[in-house]
Protein backbone atom coordinates (compact mmCIF):
# COMPACT_ATOMS: atom_id res chain seq x y z
CA UNK A 1 0.00 0.00 0.00
CA UNK A 2 2.82 2.39 0.86
CA UNK A 3 4.36 1.72 -2.48
CA UNK A 4 1.14 2.68 -4.26
CA UNK A 5 0.79 5.86 -2.20
CA UNK A 6 4.38 6.76 -2.99
CA UNK A 7 3.72 6.46 -6.70
CA UNK A 8 0.55 8.50 -6.45
CA UNK A 9 2.40 11.27 -4.72
CA UNK A 10 5.29 11.11 -7.17
CA UNK A 11 3.18 11.19 -10.34
CA UNK A 12 2.11 14.88 -10.08
CA UNK A 13 5.72 15.88 -9.55
CA UNK A 14 6.70 14.08 -12.73
CA UNK A 15 3.89 15.74 -14.60
CA UNK A 16 4.94 19.14 -13.31
CA UNK A 17 8.51 18.50 -14.41
CA UNK A 18 7.54 17.75 -17.98
CA UNK A 19 7.74 20.77 -20.26
CA UNK A 20 4.66 21.37 -22.35
CA UNK A 21 5.30 21.13 -26.11
CA UNK A 22 3.94 24.11 -28.02
CA UNK A 23 3.31 24.45 -31.76
CA UNK A 24 6.42 25.77 -33.43
CA UNK A 25 7.57 24.83 -36.93
CA UNK A 26 10.92 26.53 -36.35
CA UNK A 27 11.72 24.30 -33.37
CA UNK A 28 10.65 21.21 -35.31
CA UNK A 29 12.99 22.31 -38.06
CA UNK A 30 15.86 22.78 -35.60
CA UNK A 31 15.31 19.31 -34.16
CA UNK A 32 15.32 17.87 -37.69
CA UNK A 33 18.56 19.69 -38.44
CA UNK A 34 20.16 18.09 -35.37
CA UNK A 35 18.92 14.67 -36.40
CA UNK A 36 16.75 14.41 -33.26
CA UNK A 37 13.86 12.79 -35.05
CA UNK A 38 11.98 11.83 -31.88
CA UNK A 39 11.99 15.46 -30.70
CA UNK A 40 11.15 16.75 -34.18
CA UNK A 41 8.21 14.34 -34.44
CA UNK A 42 6.79 15.38 -31.04
CA UNK A 43 6.93 19.07 -31.93
CA UNK A 44 5.55 18.75 -35.46
CA UNK A 45 2.67 16.51 -34.35
CA UNK A 46 1.56 19.14 -31.85
CA UNK A 47 2.11 21.88 -34.41
CA UNK A 48 -0.11 20.47 -37.19
CA UNK A 49 -2.76 19.50 -34.62
CA UNK A 50 -3.07 23.12 -33.47
CA UNK A 51 -6.06 24.84 -35.05
CA UNK A 52 -4.81 28.20 -33.83
CA UNK A 53 -1.38 27.73 -35.42
CA UNK A 54 -2.50 26.20 -38.72
CA UNK A 55 -5.65 28.25 -39.48
CA UNK A 56 -6.03 32.04 -39.60
CA UNK A 57 -8.91 34.06 -38.20
CA UNK A 58 -10.76 33.84 -41.50
CA UNK A 59 -10.65 30.05 -41.47
CA UNK A 60 -8.06 29.81 -44.26
CA UNK A 61 -4.66 28.05 -43.97
CA UNK A 62 -2.30 30.26 -41.98
CA UNK A 63 1.08 31.48 -43.17
CA UNK A 64 2.63 28.69 -41.10
CA UNK A 65 0.62 25.81 -42.55
CA UNK A 66 2.55 25.11 -45.75
CA UNK A 67 5.93 24.97 -44.03
CA UNK A 68 4.50 22.89 -41.19
CA UNK A 69 3.00 20.25 -43.44
CA UNK A 70 6.20 20.16 -45.47
CA UNK A 71 8.34 19.72 -42.36
CA UNK A 72 6.04 16.98 -41.11
CA UNK A 73 6.55 15.18 -44.42
CA UNK A 74 10.33 15.55 -44.15
CA UNK A 75 10.41 14.34 -40.54
CA UNK A 76 8.31 11.26 -41.19
CA UNK A 77 10.23 10.48 -44.39
CA UNK A 78 13.43 10.72 -42.31
CA UNK A 79 11.95 8.27 -39.80
CA UNK A 80 11.00 5.92 -42.63
CA UNK A 81 14.50 5.96 -44.12
CA UNK A 82 16.39 5.91 -40.82
CA UNK A 83 18.48 2.88 -39.90
CA UNK A 84 18.30 3.78 -36.19
CA UNK A 85 15.96 1.28 -34.40
CA UNK A 86 15.01 3.98 -31.88
CA UNK A 87 13.69 6.25 -34.64
CA UNK A 88 12.20 3.44 -36.70
CA UNK A 89 10.02 2.54 -33.68
CA UNK A 90 8.48 6.03 -33.55
CA UNK A 91 5.71 5.19 -36.01
CA UNK A 92 4.33 1.97 -37.48
CA UNK A 93 3.82 3.45 -40.96
CA UNK A 94 5.78 6.70 -41.26
CA UNK A 95 5.64 6.86 -45.05
CA UNK A 96 1.83 7.07 -45.03
CA UNK A 97 2.10 10.09 -42.73
CA UNK A 98 4.83 11.62 -44.87
CA UNK A 99 2.73 11.15 -48.01
CA UNK A 100 -0.35 12.69 -46.41
CA UNK A 101 1.73 15.64 -45.20
CA UNK A 102 3.31 16.34 -48.57
CA UNK A 103 -0.07 16.15 -50.25
CA UNK A 104 -1.54 18.64 -47.76
CA UNK A 105 1.46 20.87 -48.32
CA UNK A 106 0.68 20.67 -52.07
CA UNK A 107 4.35 21.21 -52.91
CA UNK A 108 5.62 20.38 -56.36
CA UNK A 109 8.35 17.75 -56.39
CA UNK A 110 9.57 16.38 -59.69
CA UNK A 111 11.12 18.79 -62.15
CA UNK A 112 8.16 20.50 -63.74
CA UNK A 113 8.48 20.43 -67.51
CA UNK A 114 7.21 23.13 -69.78
CA UNK A 115 4.97 21.23 -72.16
CA UNK A 116 2.63 22.30 -74.98
CA UNK A 117 -0.92 22.65 -73.68
CA UNK A 118 -0.17 24.46 -70.41
CA UNK A 119 -2.24 27.60 -69.93
CA UNK A 120 -0.68 31.01 -69.34
CA UNK A 121 -1.91 30.88 -65.75
CA UNK A 122 -0.23 27.50 -65.20
CA UNK A 123 3.05 28.74 -66.71
CA UNK A 124 3.07 31.76 -64.41
CA UNK A 125 2.18 29.67 -61.39
CA UNK A 126 4.95 27.15 -62.01
CA UNK A 127 7.66 29.35 -63.54
CA UNK A 128 6.88 32.75 -62.13
CA UNK A 129 6.71 36.00 -64.06
CA UNK A 130 8.51 36.01 -67.43
CA UNK A 131 11.78 37.92 -67.68
CA UNK A 132 10.45 39.61 -70.82
CA UNK A 133 7.12 39.81 -72.67
CA UNK A 134 7.67 40.29 -76.40
CA UNK A 135 3.92 40.17 -77.09
CA UNK A 136 0.82 38.76 -75.33
CA UNK A 137 1.54 35.42 -76.98
CA UNK A 138 5.35 35.41 -76.75
CA UNK A 139 7.11 35.34 -73.39
CA UNK A 140 10.79 34.91 -72.48
CA UNK A 141 12.20 33.01 -69.47
CA UNK A 142 16.00 33.02 -69.06
CA UNK A 143 16.54 33.18 -72.80
CA UNK A 144 13.78 30.65 -73.56
CA UNK A 145 11.03 31.91 -75.84
CA UNK A 146 7.57 30.50 -75.11
CA UNK A 147 4.86 30.89 -77.76
CA UNK A 148 1.13 30.68 -76.99
CA UNK A 149 -1.90 30.03 -79.13
CA UNK A 150 -5.44 30.28 -77.75
CA UNK A 151 -3.98 30.84 -74.26
CA UNK A 152 -2.06 27.53 -74.40
CA UNK A 153 1.66 26.83 -74.87
CA UNK A 154 2.12 26.04 -78.56
CA UNK A 155 5.92 25.82 -78.69
CA UNK A 156 9.07 26.92 -76.92
CA UNK A 157 12.68 27.38 -77.93
CA UNK A 158 15.38 26.43 -75.45
CA UNK A 159 18.01 29.03 -74.72
CA UNK A 160 21.36 28.62 -72.99
CA UNK A 161 19.97 28.81 -69.45
CA UNK A 162 17.80 26.10 -67.87
CA UNK A 163 14.13 26.86 -67.45
CA UNK A 164 13.31 25.67 -63.96
CA UNK A 165 10.05 25.96 -62.07
CA UNK A 166 9.71 28.65 -59.45
CA UNK A 167 10.38 26.96 -56.10
CA UNK A 168 10.23 27.70 -52.40
CA UNK A 169 12.91 26.86 -49.85
CA UNK A 170 11.22 25.67 -46.68
CA UNK A 171 14.22 24.58 -44.66
CA UNK A 172 17.77 25.85 -44.20
CA UNK A 173 19.17 22.37 -43.69
CA UNK A 174 17.59 18.97 -44.32
CA UNK A 175 19.79 16.27 -42.80
CA UNK A 176 23.24 16.38 -41.26
CA UNK A 177 25.89 16.73 -43.91
CA UNK A 178 23.60 18.21 -46.60
CA UNK A 179 24.15 21.90 -47.20
CA UNK A 180 21.18 24.09 -48.00
CA UNK A 181 19.35 26.17 -49.21
CA UNK A 182 17.83 23.19 -50.94
CA UNK A 183 14.79 23.44 -53.18
CA UNK A 184 11.89 21.06 -52.73
CA UNK A 185 12.83 19.58 -56.13
CA UNK A 186 16.28 18.75 -54.76
CA UNK A 187 14.77 17.45 -51.52
CA UNK A 188 12.51 15.19 -53.54
CA UNK A 189 15.46 13.81 -55.49
CA UNK A 190 17.38 13.24 -52.25
CA UNK A 191 14.52 11.29 -50.68
CA UNK A 192 13.86 9.40 -53.91
CA UNK A 193 17.49 8.29 -54.02
CA UNK A 194 17.24 6.92 -50.48
CA UNK A 195 14.28 4.75 -51.47
CA UNK A 196 15.85 3.72 -54.79
CA UNK A 197 19.01 2.59 -53.00
CA UNK A 198 17.12 0.65 -50.36
CA UNK A 199 14.84 -0.91 -52.96
CA UNK A 200 17.79 -2.00 -55.05
CA UNK A 201 19.41 -3.67 -52.04
CA UNK A 202 16.19 -5.64 -51.46
CA UNK A 203 16.10 -6.52 -55.16
CA UNK A 204 19.64 -7.94 -55.01
CA UNK A 205 18.48 -10.18 -52.15
CA UNK A 206 15.54 -11.29 -54.36
CA UNK A 207 13.08 -9.68 -51.95
CA UNK A 208 11.00 -8.42 -54.87
CA UNK A 209 7.97 -7.42 -52.82
CA UNK A 210 10.14 -5.45 -50.40
CA UNK A 211 11.98 -3.86 -53.31
CA UNK A 212 8.75 -2.72 -54.92
CA UNK A 213 7.50 -1.16 -51.65
CA UNK A 214 10.44 1.26 -51.75
CA UNK A 215 10.41 1.83 -55.50
CA UNK A 216 6.70 2.61 -55.25
CA UNK A 217 7.57 5.30 -52.70
CA UNK A 218 9.96 6.89 -55.18
CA UNK A 219 6.99 7.74 -57.38
CA UNK A 220 5.63 10.19 -54.78
CA UNK A 221 8.70 12.35 -55.30
CA UNK A 222 9.34 11.79 -59.02
CA UNK A 223 5.87 11.09 -60.46
CA UNK A 224 6.68 12.15 -64.03
CA UNK A 225 10.21 10.80 -64.31
CA UNK A 226 10.21 8.30 -67.18
CA UNK A 227 13.26 6.45 -65.86
CA UNK A 228 11.57 5.77 -62.52
CA UNK A 229 8.23 4.97 -64.17
CA UNK A 230 10.07 2.48 -66.36
CA UNK A 231 11.85 0.90 -63.37
CA UNK A 232 8.68 0.65 -61.30
CA UNK A 233 6.32 -0.51 -64.04
CA UNK A 234 8.47 -2.71 -66.23
CA UNK A 235 10.83 -4.35 -63.76
CA UNK A 236 9.94 -4.08 -60.08
CA UNK A 237 6.13 -4.28 -60.06
CA UNK A 238 5.80 -7.42 -62.25
CA UNK A 239 8.41 -9.29 -60.18
CA UNK A 240 6.49 -8.38 -57.03
CA UNK A 241 3.23 -9.61 -58.56
CA UNK A 242 1.85 -6.05 -58.57
CA UNK A 243 0.36 -6.25 -62.05
CA UNK A 244 -2.23 -3.49 -61.59
CA UNK A 245 0.48 -1.09 -60.40
CA UNK A 246 2.67 -2.16 -63.31
CA UNK A 247 -0.11 -1.32 -65.76
CA UNK A 248 -0.64 2.07 -64.08
CA UNK A 249 3.03 3.01 -64.23
CA UNK A 250 3.69 1.73 -67.75
CA UNK A 251 0.67 3.64 -69.07
CA UNK A 252 1.96 6.80 -67.42
CA UNK A 253 5.44 6.11 -68.77
CA UNK A 254 3.99 6.03 -72.29
CA UNK A 255 1.89 9.15 -71.64
CA UNK A 256 5.01 10.99 -70.45
CA UNK A 257 6.75 10.20 -73.73
CA UNK A 258 8.58 6.98 -72.88
CA UNK A 259 9.61 5.12 -76.03
CA UNK A 260 11.17 1.87 -74.78
CA UNK A 261 9.84 -1.21 -76.52
CA UNK A 262 10.41 -3.16 -73.29
CA UNK A 263 7.60 -1.16 -71.67
CA UNK A 264 5.04 -1.86 -74.38
CA UNK A 265 5.97 -5.53 -74.55
CA UNK A 266 5.69 -5.84 -70.77
CA UNK A 267 2.29 -4.12 -70.71
CA UNK A 268 0.96 -6.51 -73.33
CA UNK A 269 2.46 -9.46 -71.44
CA UNK A 270 0.68 -8.42 -68.23
CA UNK A 271 -2.68 -8.09 -69.99
CA UNK A 272 -2.06 -11.50 -71.54
CA UNK A 273 -1.16 -13.15 -68.21
CA UNK A 274 -4.21 -11.64 -66.54
CA UNK A 275 -6.36 -13.19 -69.26
CA UNK A 276 -7.65 -9.75 -70.21
CA UNK A 277 -7.89 -10.58 -73.91
CA UNK A 278 -9.98 -7.51 -74.74
CA UNK A 279 -7.36 -5.10 -73.34
CA UNK A 280 -4.50 -7.14 -74.80
CA UNK A 281 -6.03 -7.13 -78.29
CA UNK A 282 -6.91 -3.43 -78.17
CA UNK A 283 -3.40 -2.52 -77.03
CA UNK A 284 -1.55 -4.71 -79.52
CA UNK A 285 -3.70 -3.36 -82.37
CA UNK A 286 -2.73 0.16 -81.32
CA UNK A 287 0.93 -0.86 -81.41
CA UNK A 288 0.82 -2.42 -84.87
CA UNK A 289 -1.26 0.47 -86.17
CA UNK A 290 1.30 2.98 -84.87
CA UNK A 291 4.27 0.83 -85.99
CA UNK A 292 3.03 -1.04 -89.08
CA UNK A 293 6.50 -2.22 -90.15
CA UNK A 294 7.84 -3.18 -86.72
CA UNK A 295 8.31 -6.96 -86.86
CA UNK A 296 8.48 -7.30 -83.05
CA UNK A 297 5.01 -5.79 -82.67
CA UNK A 298 3.62 -7.75 -85.61
CA UNK A 299 4.92 -10.94 -84.00
CA UNK A 300 3.30 -9.94 -80.74
CA UNK A 301 -0.11 -9.65 -82.40
CA UNK A 302 0.48 -12.83 -84.40
CA UNK A 303 1.33 -14.85 -81.28
CA UNK A 304 -1.69 -13.44 -79.48
CA UNK A 305 -4.04 -14.67 -82.21
CA UNK A 306 -2.16 -17.95 -82.47
CA UNK A 307 -2.72 -18.60 -78.75
CA UNK A 308 -6.44 -17.98 -79.26
CA UNK A 309 -6.35 -20.26 -82.35
CA UNK A 310 -7.70 -17.35 -84.36
CA UNK A 311 -5.85 -18.43 -87.50
CA UNK A 312 -7.51 -16.06 -90.01
CA UNK A 313 -6.46 -12.99 -87.94
CA UNK A 314 -2.99 -14.45 -87.41
CA UNK A 315 -2.71 -14.99 -91.16
CA UNK A 316 -3.54 -11.34 -91.87
CA UNK A 317 -0.71 -10.26 -89.56
CA UNK A 318 1.79 -12.65 -91.13
CA UNK A 319 0.73 -11.50 -94.59
CA UNK A 320 1.91 -8.01 -93.59
CA UNK A 321 5.35 -9.41 -92.83
CA UNK A 322 5.41 -11.16 -96.19
CA UNK A 323 4.69 -7.87 -97.96
CA UNK A 324 7.16 -5.85 -95.86
CA UNK A 325 10.11 -8.12 -96.66
CA UNK A 326 10.25 -10.27 -99.82
CA UNK A 327 13.22 -12.15 -98.31
CA UNK A 328 11.48 -13.04 -95.04
CA UNK A 329 11.68 -16.85 -95.10
CA UNK A 330 10.20 -17.22 -91.61
CA UNK A 331 7.05 -15.26 -92.50
CA UNK A 332 6.45 -17.57 -95.46
CA UNK A 333 7.06 -20.66 -93.34
CA UNK A 334 4.60 -19.39 -90.70
CA UNK A 335 2.03 -18.62 -93.40
CA UNK A 336 2.43 -22.24 -94.46
CA UNK A 337 1.93 -23.48 -90.90
CA UNK A 338 -1.22 -21.38 -90.49
CA UNK A 339 -2.63 -22.94 -93.66
CA UNK A 340 -1.61 -26.34 -92.31
CA UNK A 341 -3.65 -25.67 -89.16
CA UNK A 342 -6.58 -24.69 -91.37
CA UNK A 343 -6.10 -27.93 -93.34
CA UNK A 344 -5.39 -26.14 -96.60
CA UNK A 345 -2.69 -28.41 -98.03
CA UNK A 346 -2.35 -26.60 -101.35
CA UNK A 347 -1.61 -23.25 -99.68
CA UNK A 348 0.63 -24.97 -97.13
CA UNK A 349 2.78 -26.44 -99.90
CA UNK A 350 2.85 -23.12 -101.76
CA UNK A 351 4.21 -21.16 -98.77
CA UNK A 352 6.70 -23.85 -97.78
CA UNK A 353 8.07 -23.82 -101.33
CA UNK A 354 8.27 -20.00 -101.16
CA UNK A 355 10.30 -20.31 -97.96
CA UNK A 356 12.85 -22.81 -99.34
CA UNK A 357 13.26 -20.71 -102.49
CA UNK A 358 14.66 -17.98 -100.23
CA UNK A 359 16.76 -20.40 -98.16
CA UNK A 360 17.19 -23.94 -99.56
CA UNK A 361 18.84 -25.00 -96.28
CA UNK A 362 15.92 -23.96 -94.06
CA UNK A 363 15.17 -27.22 -92.26
CA UNK A 364 11.57 -26.68 -91.07
CA UNK A 365 9.86 -26.01 -94.43
CA UNK A 366 11.90 -28.81 -96.07
CA UNK A 367 10.60 -31.17 -93.38
CA UNK A 368 6.98 -30.07 -93.86
CA UNK A 369 7.24 -30.50 -97.64
CA UNK A 370 8.67 -34.02 -97.18
CA UNK A 371 5.78 -34.93 -94.86
CA UNK A 372 3.18 -33.49 -97.24
CA UNK A 373 4.63 -35.48 -100.14
CA UNK A 374 4.75 -38.63 -98.02
CA UNK A 375 1.10 -38.15 -97.08
CA UNK A 376 0.25 -37.69 -100.77
CA UNK A 377 1.99 -41.01 -101.52
CA UNK A 378 -0.08 -42.73 -98.83
CA UNK A 379 -3.30 -41.37 -100.36
CA UNK A 380 -2.29 -42.69 -103.78
CA UNK A 381 -1.50 -46.08 -102.26
CA UNK A 382 -4.90 -46.19 -100.56
CA UNK A 383 -6.58 -45.23 -103.84
CA UNK A 384 -4.74 -48.04 -105.61
CA UNK A 385 -5.66 -50.57 -102.91
CA UNK A 386 -9.32 -49.65 -103.29
CA UNK A 387 -9.30 -50.88 -106.92
CA UNK A 388 -10.06 -54.60 -106.60
CA UNK A 389 -11.48 -55.34 -110.05
CA UNK A 390 -9.68 -57.43 -112.69
CA UNK A 391 -10.93 -55.63 -115.76
CA UNK A 392 -8.31 -54.21 -118.14
CA UNK A 393 -9.28 -50.65 -117.13
CA UNK A 394 -8.83 -51.54 -113.45
CA UNK A 395 -5.46 -53.10 -114.07
CA UNK A 396 -4.35 -50.10 -116.16
CA UNK A 397 -5.42 -47.69 -113.43
CA UNK A 398 -3.55 -49.69 -110.77
CA UNK A 399 -0.40 -49.62 -112.90
CA UNK A 400 -0.77 -45.87 -113.47
CA UNK A 401 -1.15 -45.24 -109.73
CA UNK A 402 1.83 -47.47 -108.97
CA UNK A 403 4.04 -45.28 -111.15
CA UNK A 404 2.58 -42.13 -109.54
CA UNK A 405 3.34 -43.53 -106.08
CA UNK A 406 6.94 -44.23 -107.08
CA UNK A 407 7.33 -40.73 -108.51
CA UNK A 408 5.88 -39.17 -105.35
CA UNK A 409 8.19 -41.27 -103.17
CA UNK A 410 11.20 -40.10 -105.19
CA UNK A 411 10.12 -36.50 -104.58
CA UNK A 412 9.77 -37.26 -100.89
CA UNK A 413 13.20 -38.88 -100.82
CA UNK A 414 14.83 -35.72 -102.20
CA UNK A 415 13.39 -33.58 -99.40
CA UNK A 416 14.18 -36.05 -96.61
CA UNK A 417 17.75 -36.32 -97.90
CA UNK A 418 17.94 -32.52 -97.87
CA UNK A 419 16.75 -32.56 -94.26
CA UNK A 420 19.44 -35.10 -93.33
CA UNK A 421 22.06 -32.97 -95.08
CA UNK A 422 20.97 -29.94 -93.05
CA UNK A 423 20.70 -31.83 -89.74
CA UNK A 424 22.62 -35.13 -90.01
CA UNK A 425 21.64 -36.33 -86.52
CA UNK A 426 18.00 -35.23 -86.50
CA UNK A 427 15.81 -38.28 -85.62
CA UNK A 428 12.80 -36.94 -87.54
CA UNK A 429 14.80 -36.57 -90.75
CA UNK A 430 16.52 -39.95 -90.42
CA UNK A 431 13.27 -41.72 -89.64
CA UNK A 432 11.53 -40.05 -92.60
CA UNK A 433 14.31 -41.07 -94.95
CA UNK A 434 14.30 -44.63 -93.54
CA UNK A 435 10.56 -45.00 -94.19
CA UNK A 436 10.76 -43.70 -97.74
CA UNK A 437 13.73 -46.00 -98.47
CA UNK A 438 11.62 -48.96 -97.34
CA UNK A 439 8.77 -47.89 -99.60
CA UNK A 440 11.06 -47.43 -102.58
CA UNK A 441 12.71 -50.81 -102.01
CA UNK A 442 9.60 -52.48 -103.45
CA UNK A 443 10.39 -50.69 -106.71
CA UNK A 444 14.16 -50.90 -106.71
CA UNK A 445 16.24 -53.58 -104.91
CA UNK A 446 19.26 -51.29 -104.75
CA UNK A 447 17.53 -49.46 -101.88
CA UNK A 448 18.22 -52.46 -99.61
CA UNK A 449 21.88 -51.43 -99.37
CA UNK A 450 20.84 -47.85 -98.60
CA UNK A 451 18.49 -49.12 -95.87
CA UNK A 452 21.27 -51.15 -94.21
CA UNK A 453 23.70 -48.24 -94.29
CA UNK A 454 21.11 -45.87 -92.85
CA UNK A 455 20.18 -48.36 -90.11
CA UNK A 456 23.80 -48.51 -88.96
CA UNK A 457 23.94 -44.75 -88.67
CA UNK A 458 20.65 -44.59 -86.76
CA UNK A 459 21.71 -47.31 -84.31
CA UNK A 460 25.03 -45.56 -83.74
CA UNK A 461 23.00 -42.51 -82.70
CA UNK A 462 21.02 -44.63 -80.25
CA UNK A 463 17.82 -44.75 -82.32
CA UNK A 464 15.59 -47.80 -82.34
CA UNK A 465 15.23 -49.28 -85.85
CA UNK A 466 13.17 -52.27 -87.00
Amino acid sequence: MKKIIFILFLSPAIAMAQKEIKPNAGKAESALQKGALDEAKSIIDVTVASQEYMVDKKGAPSKNSTKSWYLRGLIYAAIDTSSNPKFKALDANPFAVAKESFEKCNCKYASYELLPGLSKEEVKREFGEPTKIISPDEWVYNGNTVSFKDNKVAAFKNGDKPMNPSIENYVNRLYNGIQLPMSNVEVAKTLAQKYISRGYEAYKKKDYKGAFVDVDKVMLFMPNDTTQLMNAGVYFAPLAGENDKAIEYIKKYIEEGGKSQDATLQLFSIYDKKGDNASAEKFVKQLTSAHPTDVAYLNLEYNFYLKLKNYPEAMQIMQKRVVIDPTDKEARYLMGMLNYQMKNETETMKWMQESVKIDPDYYEPNSVIAQLLQSAAVRLRNERSAITGSKPADLAKRQELRLQIQAKLKETEAYWKKCVDIKPSEPEALDGLYRVYNDLASYDESYEAKINELKKKMKALGMEVD
